[in-house]
């Protein structure tokens, strides 16, 4: 498993992303880190379909192997805004 961090990533680290996963979770949060294993979101949160969202405690890692589908959003702004 390799942990070097993608350089062009480097300037996006601050925005939000959502994750669709293979396991038909949503998760939406703060990109920390993006590895080329996978990412780590900060104030994360799992989305429910038709209900609030759960908040996720610490830093979450998510297997590039597990995502799906990834959005990240434009300047800064969340779906749900």
């Amino acid at each position: 498993m390799s942990r070097r961090k993608r350089e062009w990533l480097d300037q996006v680290m601050t925005r939000n992303i959502t994750l669709h996963l293979k396991t038909d979770q949503t998760i939406e949060g703060l990109l920390v880190a993006n590895y080329t294993d996978g990412v780590v979101l900060r104030s994360a949160s799992l989305l429910n379909s038709g209900a609030p969202a759960t908040p996720m405690a610490g830093e979450v890692y998510i297997p590039r192997s597990n995502v799906l589908m990834a959005q990240l959003e434009a300047n800064g702004q969340t779906g749900s805004e």
